[in-house]
C-alpha cells in the first residue's frame, strides 16, 4: 500500500515539475518577444512614446495626460533636449485635437525653457535647434535672439556639426550677422530674454 502511495506522490511531483517547466518556458518566450528596456532612455521618452501611441488611436485625452507627465519629467531632468521634445509633442497633440493655438502656446513655453537651458549649458546645438523650432512656430524675434546667443558659441566651435545650423537659421529668419549685434539681434521682449552673457537664471 505504501508503494501505491509512493508512486502517486512521485507522479504528482512530476506533474508539478512539468507544469513549472512549461510556465517558465512560456515566460521566457514572452520575454524574448518583448522589447528590451533601454538603459539609456531619457526620463521623458516613455511618456512621448505613449503620446504617439495614443495619437495613433486618436485618443487625445490620454495623449494630453502623458504630455503633462512628459513635461514634469523633462522639467526635472534639467536638460534642454527634454523641453524641446516636449514642445514638439505639444504641437502634435494640438494638430490631432484641432486645438493648434493651445498646442502652440504650450510648445512656445517649452521652447523658451529649452533655450534658457541650452544657453546655460553653452550648447550651440541646443540654442540653434531651439531657434529652428521657434522659427517654425512663427516667432522670428526669438529665433533671431537665438542667433545672438549662438554667435559667441559659434566662435568656440566654428567647424562642429552644430555650426552648420547657424547659416541655415540665419537664412530662414532673413537676418544678417552684424559684428556689433545691432538691432537685428534685439530681443522682442527683454523681460523674457535676459542677456546672452548673463549667468544661469532661475527662469527655466
Amino acid at each position: 500500500m505504501w508503494d501505491v502511495h509512493g508512486r502517486q506522490a512521485r507522479i504528482a511531483l512530476l506533474i508539478v515539475v512539468a507544469a513549472m517547466a512549461i510556465a517558465l518556458a512560456v515566460i521566457e518566450a514572452l520575454a524574448a518577444h518583448a522589447e528590451p528596456p533601454d538603459r539609456g532612455t531619457t526620463p521623458w521618452t516613455p511618456h512621448l512614446q505613449q503620446i504617439d501611441r495614443a495619437l495613433r488611436r486618436n485618443n487625445v485625452n490620454v495623449a494630453t495626460r502623458e504630455w503633462h507627465d512628459a513635461y514634469v519629467a523633462a522639467l526635472g531632468s534639467g536638460r534642454w533636449q527634454g523641453m524641446l521634445a516636449v514642445g514638439d509633442a505639444a504641437l502634435r497633440i494640438g494638430d490631432a485635437s484641432r486645438s493648434r493655438m493651445t498646442g502652440a502656446t504650450r510648445a512656445h513655453h517649452a521652447y523658451l525653457s529649452a533655450l534658457f537651458r541650452a544657453r546655460d549649458e553653452r550648447s550651440l546645438e541646443g540654442v540653434l535647434r531651439t531657434g529652428e523650432a521657434l522659427a517654425a512656430l512663427g516667432d522670428t524675434g526669438l529665433a533671431i535672439y537665438c542667433l545672438r546667443i549662438a554667435e559667441p558659441l559659434l566662435a568656440v566651435e566654428p567647424h562642429g556639426p552644430a555650426a552648420q545650423r547657424f547659416p541655415v537659421l540665419r537664412g530662414r529668419v532673413g537676418e544678417p550677422v552684424t559684428a556689433d549685434r545691432g538691432p537685428a539681434y534685439s530681443c522682442p521682449d527683454p523681460s523674457a530674454c535676459p542677456s546672452p552673457s548673463a549667468s544661469p537664471s532661475a527662469a527655466r
